[in-house]
């Protein structure tokens, strides 16, 4: 029997079936969405050709590109967010991979706004608004699901979840972003509010005012600026 085949085979077979992202990716999909309910953008974890130059951000990226390319909006390219929105509700999924989705569809959500800043005071002259409409939509539903998942996310995902309850805030989940945002800021700032204490610094002397004379350590910044 020979033997020597069958690591050739193996490397066949990995080849076959893409890195190992498009296969956790593509797993994922088929757990969460059954083949009536996916979008075409999903064919590409499907097929059976596979570039066998994929890596993982050589993948992700086209994977991506597939979904919302270079902020170009079709009338399909809602329906493909909902694989983004369960990329980023599967623990399966890396944090970075979650993050990366999560942040895609903050890009959908704000593509009329960030056309309008490239342009502004000129509106868009490429812009397609109803499925940039369509999008936005689309985001807004997904977005009180993955906000459920704020206990258990690591600090990136957080402030890309935040950036969706800010952008598409309802009479629910805005009133709940800013306790959550206080929790999340506590590591990073004191108790009132602001960063923590630096410890002072040798000076040659003390600040001069343009009246007279300089501060001392016992005065007090102005309550109100």
């Amino acid at each position: 029997m020979d033997t020597s085949a069958e690591p050739e085979q193996t490397r066949q077979g990995a080849i076959a079936c893409g890195p190992p992202v498009r296969r956790l990716v593509r797993e994922v999909i088929a757990d969460r969405l059954p083949p009536d309910r996916r979008p075409p953008q999903a064919a590409m974890l499907f097929d059976t050709e596979v570039d066998p130059f994929w890596d993982e951000r050589t993948f992700l990226g086209d994977f991506y590109n597939e979904i919302l390319h270079q902020d170009t909006f079709r009338p399909g390219t809602a329906d493909g967010l909902l694989l983004l929105a369960h990329l980023a509700a599967d623990d399966r999924v890396p944090a970075r991979q979650r993050f990366e989705a999560v942040h895609l569809l903050f890009r959908a959500a704000t593509v009329a706004e960030r056309r309008l800043a490239e342009t502004w005071p000129t509106a868009p002259k490429d812009a397609d608004p109803d499925s940039e409409a369509l999008a936005r939509a689309a985001v807004r539903a997904h977005t009180p699901g993955l906000l459920t998942r704020w206990p258990a996310e690591c600090p990136a995902v957080r402030l890309a979840l935040a950036g969706l309850a800010v952008v598409l805030p309802t009479d629910r989940t805005l009133p709940a972003l800013a306790p959550r945002l206080q929790g999340f800021a506590a590591p990073f700032f004191s108790a009132d509010c602001g960063p923590p204490a630096r410890r002072p610094s040798a000076s040659p002397g003390p600040a001069r005012t343009p009246g007279g004379s300089g501060a001392r350590s016992g005065d007090t910044l102005p309550s109100r600026l």
